[in-house]
Parts: structure tokens; C-alpha cells; sequence
């Protein structure tokens, strides 16, 4: 692997790179260029290295550098694949930022709050209109009693006076308070339902 810009020797490797870096040295032992011992010496180092640089070293006296012919291409595939922003981090180290990943991962939760609000807002919007049915009911309800009360009320005050005043049973005055309020609440009546 070349010391280039892009390439990172700490970088960790995968299981999938050291088995193409195995499978490298099985390639150069059947071509003749190591022992046995040494192909099995390379094979168990490979096994146990944790970054690029590690895999490298294995590859470093043969004639082709296939680690980094692997490497190369895994590069080209990935930036081929999607662009990625290449930065340097602290003490150099470089780190590659894969903008579509980030804001599918945003988009993604972005999606399921959006379908969690709008879960809420119906879960709300059935309690509020559960709550003003059973208003509307109890409004009606109590508008009437208000308006039996007060008839009943008015009835007795003036059958008082009447008893009271000796028996001059004048107009029924209190019909106009209590047609008054039944005409208004009969029209609330009608401008709910409609």
C-alpha cells in the first residue's frame, strides 16, 4: 500500500480483508515465492492484524503488493458507489465522512418523528372530539335544567305575590323571561347540529 493522501495505516481492517490477504499468500505459496512455514507464519499474522498497516508489512517483500491492489480497488468501489468527504481529525488521522449515509440516517429518523406526531395529533383529535360530544350532551342538558329552574322559579315568585296580594291574579308576567331564554337556547340548540 502507498503512503498517499488516502491511505490510513491505522485504519482497522475487516474479516473480509484478511481473508483476501490469506487467500493472496495461498496464490504466492503455490507460485512458489513462500515456504510453507512461511506462508503459515504470514497466514496466522494475518488472522491477528487489526489495521491496514499490520496487512500490509505481510505483503511488503513479494513482487506485487496485492494488499494494496485490494485496497485501491475497495477505495474505488466506495467512491464510486457514493461520495465521501475526506477529513483529517486529530494527530492526522483521516476521516471519511460518508454525507448521503448521515442524512439518510436523518432522514430516517426524521420520518418516524414525524409519524409519531402524527400518531399524537390523532390520538388528540379523537379525545377532543369525544370530549366536546359529551359536552354538547351535558350542555344541552344543562341549558334545559337552567331553563326549567328559572321558570320554576318565576312561577312560584309570581304565584306568591298573586296568594300574597290577595287573590288579583293580574298578567303572568313572568312568560316573557321564560320564552325570552327558551327562544335563545332552542336557537343554540339548532346552530349546534347545524
Amino acid at each position: 500500500m502507498t503512503q498517499g493522501a488516502s491511505f490510513d495505516p491505522e485504519m482497522r481492517a475487516g474479516d473480509a480483508d484478511r481473508e483476501r490477504l490469506v487467500e493472496q499468500l495461498r496464490e504466492h505459496h503455490a507460485a512458489g515465492r513462500l515456504t510453507l512455514d512461511e506462508f503459515e507464519e504470514r497466514m496466522g499474522q494475518a488472522y491477528a492484524a487489526k489495521t491496514y498497516g499490520e496487512l500490509r508489512t505481510l505483503t511488503r517483500d513479494l513482487p506485487v503488493d496485492l494488499a494494496q491492489l485490494n485496497f485501491e480497488q475497495a477505495q474505488q468501489r466506495t467512491a464510486q458507489s457514493r461520495p465521501v468527504e475526506v477529513r483529517r481529525g486529530p494527530g492526522g488521522m483521516q476521516i471519511n465522512i460518508d454525507n448521503q449515509a448521515i442524512q439518510d440516517r436523518i432522514n430516517q429518523q426524521l420520518a418516524r418523528h414525524q409519524e409519531r406526531q402524527r400518531r399524537h395529533m390523532e390520538r388528540h383529535q379523537e379525545r377532543w372530539e369525544a370530549h366536546a360530544a359529551r359536552r354538547r350532551g351535558r350542555g344541552s342538558w344543562a341549558s334545559f335544567s337552567s331553563w326549567l329552574s328559572l321558570s320554576v322559579l318565576l312561577t312560584t315568585i309570581w304565584l306568591i305575590s298573586n296568594v300574597a296580594g290577595g287573590g288579583s291574579w293580574g298578567d303572568f308576567w313572568p312568560a316573557w323571561p321564560i320564552g325570552i331564554m327558551g327562544a335563545v337556547m332552542l336557537a343554540r340548540g339548532i346552530n349546534r347540529r347545524g
